[in-house]
């Protein structure tokens, strides 16, 4: 298998995402336990191809896949689904996903095909942005947060601005001095001095 995430929780565990399914392994007793999309089984991963894993602030595990977003319950060593419903518009914007992030706030941020998404918790409900905010770019592949209240986003289409203040967005391109308008999914980092970096096709974007 192809091995496109590694996420050792505060327990010590190894989560390991693969294009094939989820694995984690426990480093005290050497063992690995292989979690899968089933279908028909909404207690289960919403897809095997596994883009990312994060843990929030709550001790939640989320895990990013190409077909929905999946939340671990650790009580019952389960998934609980989010994915679109055309039918719902609080439901996620598009079951593919590309990432997770959680801002200063606490709120949860996720990226998709089709747009940012900000997760109510209480209602379990989504708020989508995309192009009737000027979204530059629809398919968000990563997000980081500065010290000004905005979410920067990296695209196929360039870095765009958003602000949590006002839900607008402010598009940068390689004319803006980017190294290339097309990033990379899982290729963004903040510096421990607050510097955002953003990879993509060409090298990386860096301020």
């Amino acid at each position: 298998n192809e091995i496109w995430e590694l996420y050792q929780d505060n327990e010590g565990n190894i989560w390991i995402g693969t294009n094939d399914g989820l694995n984690k392994f426990n480093a005290v007793n050497q063992e690995f336990t292989t979690y899968f999309m089933v279908e028909n089984d909404s207690n289960s991963l919403t897809d095997n191809c596994i883009w990312e894993i994060y843990l929030d602030s709550k001790n939640i595990l989320w895990i990013v896949t190409d077909n929905g977003l999946s939340r671990y319950n650790k009580e019952t060593d389960s998934f609980t689904q989010y994915k679109n419903n055309p039918k719902d518009s609080c439901s996620l914007s598009f079951n593919t996903v590309f990432t997770i992030y959680e801002d200063k706030d606490n709120a949860l941020w996720i990226g998709t095909v089709n747009g940012i998404n900000l997760f109510d918790r209480e209602k379990e409900t989504f708020r989508c942005f995309q192009k009737e905010y000027e979204l530059v770019g629809n398919a968000i592949f990563g997000i980081l947060e500065d010290d000004h209240n905005n979410l920067w986003l990296s695209t196929v289409n360039g870095l765009s601005k958003f602000s949590k203040e006002t839900y607008t967005f402010r598009a940068y391109d390689i004319f803006d001095g980017l190294q290339n308008n097309d990033y990379s999914v899982g290729a963004y980092v903040r510096t421990q001095r607050g510097e955002l970096v953003f990879g993509g096709v060409n090298g990386v974007t860096l301020f």
